[in-house]
This record gives structure tokens, sequence and C-alpha cells, in this order.
């Protein structure tokens, strides 16, 4: 990811994406080679993240689906799902899988995955709900224990809360 961003930074789009279509044949590989369900979920975040690049997020679909019911308790498939869902502008189709993964996540993470759902549901046209998650977003962030605190992101997302509040520009 960081070679490609320097490349595309430095006007070398062919090569950035030349580097992308090999890291996802690498990913691809890996993924295809894992010992276990666990082990390909490894590779979720960076296939998506690849794929998204790529502009076809919409081919690891099937992918990430089954390994979200290999891993049913797990929240990090419908969570990178959501996230390759909203990427491809199918934020409705990303509404069920953000809401899998909050029912899922814990810790630190819960608030990641909150601010997902808010921009999930933000692009669905549903902005109440939006705003429900970053209310949630804030009060994961402000339960953490100081060490793990993060006053910027509690920052940032009562900022985010407080646009949702006002009224939608018509």
């Amino acid at each position: 990811m960081y070679l490609r961003t320097t490349l595309d930074q430095l006007g070398r789009a062919d090569q950035a994406k030349a580097a992308a279509v090999r890291q996802r044949a690498l990913l691809d590989q890996a993924a295809a080679a894992a010992t276990a369900p666990m082990v390909a979920m490894t590779y979720n975040w960076p296939r998506a993240e690849v794929y998204t690049y790529l502009g076809v997020g919409a081919e690891l679909v099937a992918a990430l689906e089954k390994s979200a019911a290999d891993l049913p308790k797990e929240y990090d498939p419908p969570y990178r799902l959501a996230w390759v869902l909203l990427k491809a502008g199918r934020a409705k189709d990303a509404v069920p899988w953000v809401q899998k993964a909050e029912a899922l996540a814990y810790g630190p993470r819960k608030a990641r995955v909150h601010s997902l759902a808010a921009d999930v549901h933000e692009a669905a046209g549903d902005r109440e709900q939006a705003r429900k998650c970053i209310h949630r977003q804030v009060e994961a962030l402000t339960a953490l224990p100081s060490s793990a605190g993060n006053d910027a992101a509690i920052t940032k997302a009562k900022a985010r809360a407080a646009a949702l509040e006002a009224p939608a520009a018509k």
C-alpha cells in the first residue's frame, strides 16, 4: 500500500497499478493456501484494500461472504465486507453486514466499527441511524481505559455527532 501511495504521488500511476495487480495475485494465492478459515481471515483487510484500490472491490464480495459464514462469531469478515460494499457504492447492501459487525465487535475495535456503521448509514441516506452510530462510537471511546484512550478520536467523533445533529442540507 505504501509503495502504491508513493508511486501515485510521484505521478507513476501505471507502476502503482502494476504493483497492486501483483499484490492482489500474491494475496489471493496466500488466502487460497490458508490452512484454516481463521488464517484466511488475516488476508481479508489487505485483499479488501487492494481490490478497492483497483476498483474491483465487488469481485471480493463472495470471498468475504464465505469468510463471514466460516467465522460467524468474528466481527472482522462482516466489517471488511461492509467496507468493501460501501467503497463499491453499495451502501444499502452494506447495512446488514455492518450491523452484524457491530454486534460482534469488542474493545477498541467496537469504536471503529461504529464509525464505519455511521459511514454506511449516512451513505445509505439514513442520517438518524448514522447519528446513533456516532453516539455509540463516542460511548465506546470514552469507556476505554485511559491507557487505551484517544482524545483526538473522541473529539473527532463528537464533532461528527454535532454535524449529524444539524439539519441536513436540502
